[in-house]
């Protein structure tokens, strides 16, 4: 049995072997460096397939396999560049599928996605912020939409970003020919740095570094943000690393994730959904620290919905109090962390929800040290107006009037 299923197993190696060879070479070479199945690109292809132009799920689409995306995968260049080809667009390579929940596969595939380590390959780190952030903004299901802005938050951490993108309506930003002739100058400019070359097609070609200050100083929305991004990352790819030009594209590439996950987060910070809502602070303070949760300490009063606050607060269980921002005094970092211990005080003794009041409870006995450490309100709210009275006595000022009381004119 053992030697029947051994003469099997080398069958079929022989016809899988005859087929590679049948293959482009690029395909061999990815065999040699056993990197011939590029699985992540098959979830990418088949996001693209699940989705309309507008965002909206597909319920019948063309999918592919691991196998058959190399199989079906076809090259195609610009300036020389090799980006290849979806294999969606193959029909000998994707099979049709019908989904009762597109948003299911859709989710499915996402996280798939999101599980390759993307740590030493950058054309697939900027295709996860790519599609983490056009998810965030436009997928019609909450759970893939909080899951893709969840997924910004380590991808953030490791390009150092710092600031949600908040574009106001009247802003201008890059179309898509602006897009497409920033794209071809930086492509052409880098195949004319690798290869020393100055002029392209009797033109002159222009420099890498001016190419990528033109994308820099380019104002994009999250759709040409990503298409810049996953354009770039693809070149990066081309380039190799080592090869000249390949530090300045991967700076690029870093800049460009820290502008898509902004954009991305600056959308969804106005979701409609307040899991989503909760999804962004968490995912935006795993991404830039202590800065990023001063700039959420804002929810305390601008929250109501408790499935958003219960999340933040357990980030200030987890955290505590964010230290003092860099571009804040002394003094007044201390008026800011007043005013966010009233917050939360406020929250621990008035909110009407009580899952809201234990979580306010918790992160107040994490941040302070002279505190009642109970889950009692009122032990809370007379901490807090002793705590007053001392800071009030401090500065000579009378202690705060009972706000309980007989008031003149009242009747015995």
């Amino acid at each position: 049995m053992k030697h029947a299923a051994s003469r099997l197993g080398a069958v079929l190696l022989g016809a899988f072997g005859s087929c590679l060879f049948a293959t482009s070479c690029s395909t061999l070479e990815k065999i040699a460096s056993l990197d011939f199945i590029d699985l992540p690109d098959s979830r990418v292809a088949n996001l693209e397939a699940l989705h309309s132009p507008s965002g909206g799920h597909r319920y019948t689409a063309q999918m592919v396999g691991d196998i058959g995306f190399v199989a079906g995968q076809q090259n195609w260049s610009v300036a020389g560049v090799q980006l290849g080809r979806p294999p969606s667009e193959d029909p000998t390579a994707a099979r049709e599928e019908t989904f009762e929940n597109p948003a299911e596969k859709c989710l499915e595939l996402l996280t798939e996605l999101l599980d390759f380590d993307s740590g030493d390959r950058p054309r697939l780190a900027c295709l996860q912020v790519a599609w983490c952030a056009r998810l965030a903004a436009e997928d019609p299901s909450v759970l893939t939409r909080e899951r893709a802005v969840l997924g910004m938050g380590p991808l953030g951490a490791r390009v150092d970003f710092d600031r949600l993108l908040l574009l106001a309506p009247e802003t201008p930003r890059a179309g898509p020919e602006e897009v497409a002739e920033l794209l071809s100058d930086l492509l052409g400019a880098a195949r004319a740095e690798r290869e020393g070359m100055r002029l392209l097609r009797g033109g002159e070609v222009p420099d890498l570094a001016e190419a990528i200050t033109a994308v820099r100083e380019t104002t994009f929305d999250i759709d040409g943000a990503r298409r810049v991004l996953a354009a770039v990352g693809a070149l990066l790819q081309g380039t190799g690393e080592g090869n000249v030009g390949y530090a300045e594209l991967l700076e690029l590439a870093a800049h460009l994730q820290r502008q898509t996950i902004g954009l991305g987060l600056g959308v969804a910070v106005a979701d409609e959904s307040p899991v989503v809502r909760a999804a962004v602070a968490r995912a935006a303070v795993e991404a830039g620290g202590d800065s990023m949760l001063a700039r959420f300490m804002n929810m305390l009063t601008a929250e109501r919905d408790p499935r958003a606050l219960r999340p933040f607060f357990q980030l200030l269980i987890d955290r505590g109090l964010p230290e003092r921002p860099e571009e804040l005094s002394e003094d007044e970092y201390v008026v800011l962390r007043e005013r966010w211990l009233d917050g939360i005080v406020a929250h621990a003794v008035e909110n009407p929800d009580s899952t809201i009041r234990v979580k306010a409870m918790q992160a107040l006995g994490r941040i302070t040290e002279d505190g009642p450490g109970s889950l009692r309100e009122e032990d809370w709210e007379a901490w807090w107006y002793e705590r007053i009275d001392r800071k009030r006595a401090e500065l000579g000022l009378e202690p705060i009037p009972d706000a309980v009381g007989e008031t003149e004119g009242d009747s015995p």
